[in-house]
């Protein structure tokens, strides 16, 4: 006999309905849980994983409308896994995982009454490494920052199981650590933007905060794989060497952390100064190119074309560096795509009989050369 109370409801997801059980309320408690209890769940928190909470509907409705059809999917705190379910419905290769022991059981008796075959399901603890996880496409969760040191966990645990080109989507109902989760997030690398909702949603119920989605992305190579030469001294009998051109993945051109040198400070002015330390030398011409980029931005940012390496810019005050690192980030990816094209359409430009004379092969060379010169 069990020592709380279940209920099944029917929940509509963009029209389409699903059976779903569930606890009867967020007051149910297990007191024969000894493995949840062991675990450090206690008496008020026992609960919280098996209610289908607002957030976790407006999780579900926003995944609906991806096209996630093979991809790699991992929801981080499924609780009752509603997300997971439509992912799975929608053919994607989908992991749920919580740290709660009985979330997997609710979300096997809820795939057999929806008709859906097994699926995967990991417990996970976001303060500990989870060796096996692997990496994945997408990374969702909702309404999971209860306490302000959970945004960090977090974020690290989605760097950990993200893939260069990850997408990320964290629903939040307003909870005050949204910020914290922003912060950590784009300190990591990642890009960001929301959208706010308010709606009302079955049983009457408001909801309101907003979805944040993060992106890590890597500058694509023009041909996969697009390597750069790097050319190396190699000894040869008679106290002679040659040269080897080794040919390597490259990288896209990125900020790594702050400048050692020159940490952020506070001028009379009440500005902040920040220099920003990428992770090797960029070319002039690229210089160039974003220093006319970071003219536009408010505040504006430049780089020195000779040093090639630092950025330097200013906030009025420290909430603002966040969102500005995001917009110096977008710039730098702006200014890698415009270099990269630019290179093209010189080639393009070149008269019929030169460019057929540099061939193919040559032309490629040529353009990996260009491309090596963003390598951080």
């Amino acid at each position: 006999m069990l020592n709380y109370c279940l209920k099944r409801e029917i929940v509509s997801v963009n029209g389409f309905d699903y059976r779903i059980c569930s606890l009867q309320d967020d007051q149910q408690f297990d007191p024969d849980d000894l493995e949840a209890f062991e675990s450090g769940l206690t008496s008020t928190s026992w609960s919280l994983f098996g209610v289908v909470w607002p957030a976790s509907l407006i999780l579900a409705e926003e995944v609906d409308r991806l096209g996630v059809a093979g991809k790699r999917v991992l929801e981080l705190g499924c609780g009752i896994a509603l997300a997971s379910i439509v992912l799975h419905r929608l053919g994607a290769d989908i992991t749920a995982s919580d740290y709660h022991p009985r979330a997997e059981t609710f979300l096997d008796r809820n795939l057999r009454d929806n008709g859906l075959p097994p699926m995967k399901f990991r417990r996970v603890d976001f303060e500990r490494d989870n060796p096996g996880l692997g990496k994945f496409d997408l990374i969702i969760a909702s309404d999971v920052l209860y306490q302000p040191q959970q945004a960090q966990s977090l974020s690290r645990m989605i760097s950990r199981h993200a893939i260069d080109n990850v997408e990320v989507i964290v629903v939040d109902p307003a909870r005050e650590n949204r910020s914290r989760i922003t912060r950590h997030m784009v300190a990591l690398g990642f890009l960001h933007h929301y959208v706010g909702f308010d709606r009302q949603i079955a049983g009457g119920l408001r909801c309101k905060g907003r979805i944040l989605h993060f992106r890590r992305h890597r500058v694509a190579p023009l041909e996969s794989p697009l390597p750069c030469r790097i050319h190396t001294l190699h000894p040869v009998p008679g106290g002679h060497h040659q040269e080897i051109i080794v040919m390597q993945k490259i990288d896209d051109l990125r900020i790594v952390g702050m400048d050692d040198v020159r940490p952020p400070r506070i001028r009379k002015e009440a500005y902040i100064d920040l220099f920003f330390e990428l992770s090797g030398k960029a070319p002039q011409d690229w210089c160039e190119d974003f220093n006319d980029l970071g003219r536009k931005m408010n505040p504006q940012v430049k780089i020195d074309k000779q040093v090639g390496q630092i950025v330097e810019a200013w906030v009025k005050d420290m909430e603002q560096i966040a969102a500005h690192l995001e917009k110096i980030q977008a710039t730098i990816q702006d200014c890698n795509t415009q270099y990269i094209e630019k290179a093209r359409q010189k080639k393009l430009a070149l008269p019929a009989a030169a460019a057929s004379a540099v061939g193919k092969n040559a032309e490629q060379s040529w353009l990996n050369d260009i491309v090596a010169g963003l390598k951080f």
